[in-house]
């Protein structure tokens, strides 16, 4: 069901529970409104909780791309209000946003049922409830060995899972198995845990047991710092030599914590093709000065007595910033954002309005999705600085970066960010500063002379 509103508050009947949040971004020049790279700074709240503060859609969209930033929240009563407040350290600031989707989840997804005990909270020696005072931001939501899965080719959620291959860092070689002959039987987990497609494909260590003994497959994944995470890991043993427990039994370390020693997914799930997922909570404290950390995982096979095949597999996983206090935002005007999913569709362009808040209110029976097709525009009205004329020194306008700075900007030059490539390097486009000037930043080819 599709609803298109563009009156200031658009009431939308809604019952009580979990709720997956779907922000779309489209950031380009509307109307008269200044550039959105330079202005379109702002903060978005959902009830109690703030998505997002000091938000500038322009440093984390790859160009002409629309951007999409995924929650996951609790609704108590009738109502979910989302506002967008325009930053206060801005002048002429205003927010926007392009669509808006929310879908009734089942109750027990990822917030831990009534009587549970909740996820292992790695190296805290605790079990971590989710309750609702919490909320989610989804990170990553990766198939592990496989394609790109855009949110139709999902099951029931209408999620985007991405490919592997950008977060996988030690792989030596790894082998990526593929079953499409098998039909996995959800016996142990709901069919819309994740797409088939997920549980077909998966990569492991190989069979070098010499080799596999000596290394991690590991993926990294830069997360913001100073909050706590919820990890879910997908498996499924399809292979045909997997039969029965201790064929393949290995262990699983996050952030270079001990997370299971001996995990054996045939037992786990309770045979060959059937999926299941293990759920973690991780803590990724505060480090010095530093805005993001890698959160890790890597697999290392069991010691031989403990194994039948010396090797690891994963199919998918999912990684979910939760909440502090009921915020879920990191440091203002980061440079880069990988918690973002891009797809390439049309967005609609509607009319400008001033107001702050958009309520949303709805029965849902199952899964019903309401999309809210808005360009909704919030301008900041404030005076303008008068035109300074006064000389500028040269060692005031002339900026130096550190390569640290640079590798930052550019996400350790993302070939997303690039703009021009030309016959002596690169060309990627980023931002100096909040809402300032946006800045060229050319990556000379080897051998180059200048």
């Amino acid at each position: 069901m599709w609803l298109v509103f563009l009156t200031r508050s658009s009431p939308i009947p809604l019952t009580s529970g979990p709720k997956f949040i779907r922000l779309h971004f489209y950031p380009t020049l509307y109307l008269s409104f200044n550039d959105p790279s330079k202005k379109a700074f702002f903060s978005v709240q959902a009830c109690p909780f703030t998505l997002l503060r000091n938000f500038n859609a322009s440093l984390h969209a790859v160009p002409n791309v629309p951007l999409i930033k995924e929650f996951c929240t609790n609704v108590e009563g009738q109502r979910l209000n989302l506002t967008f407040t325009p930053s206060p350290d801005i002048t002429d600031s205003y927010a926007f946003i392009n669509a808006i989707e929310v879908v009734s989840m089942p109750t027990n997804l990822y917030y831990t049922p009534d009587g549970d005990e909740g996820v292992p909270f790695i190296a805290q020696g605790i079990m971590y409830t989710l309750g609702n005072n919490a909320a989610l931001e989804m990170m990553y939501r990766v198939d592990v060995g496989g394609r790109e899965i855009p949110p139709n080719g999902d099951t029931g959620m209408f999620w985007g899972w991405s490919s592997d291959d950008r977060y996988l860092t030690i792989a030596k070689p790894s082998v990526v198995p593929v079953n499409i002959s098998i039909n996995p039987n959800f016996s142990s987990i709901p069919s819309y845990s994740a797409p088939k497609e997920v549980y077909i494909t998966a990569r492991t260590m190989g069979m070098n047991k010499t080799q596999n003994k000596n290394y991690q497959l590991t993926w990294e994944f830069p997360v913001d710092s100073g909050f706590n995470y919820f990890v879910r890991l997908h498996f499924c043993e399809f292979q045909p030599e997997i039969t029965k427990e201790g064929d393949r039994v290995f262990e699983i370390s996050l952030t270079n914590l001990t997370a299971e020693t001996e995990a054996d997914i045939t037992r786990w799930s309770g045979g060959n093709g059937i999926p299941f997922y293990q759920d973690y909570a991780v803590a990724i404290e505060t480090k010095g000065n530093q805005k993001k950390q890698h959160l890790s995982i890597a697999l290392h096979t069991s010691p031989e007595r403990r194994t039948l095949y010396s090797d690891a597999i994963l199919n998918g996983l999912e990684i979910f910033k939760l909440s502090n206090n009921f915020d879920l935002t990191g440091p203002s005007f980061d440079l880069i954002g990988p918690n973002v999913h891009h797809v390439k569709q049309p967005v609609m362009q509607l009319g400008k309005k001033r107001t702050a808040i958009v309520a949303l209110v709805a029965p849902i029976f199952g899964f019903i999705t309401f999309s809210l097709l808005l360009f909704v525009i919030f301008q900041r009205c404030s005076n303008k600085f008068a035109n300074n004329s006064t000389p500028v020194p040269p060692s005031d306008i002339c900026s130096r970066f550190s390569l640290r700075e640079i590798k930052t900007a550019t996400n350790n030059f993302d070939v997303n960010f690039i703009i021009e490539r030309g016959g002596f390097g690169e060309v990627y486009k980023r931002f100096a500063n909040a809402g300032s000037t946006p800045v060229a930043i050319k990556r000379l080819n080897p051998g180059t002379k200048i």
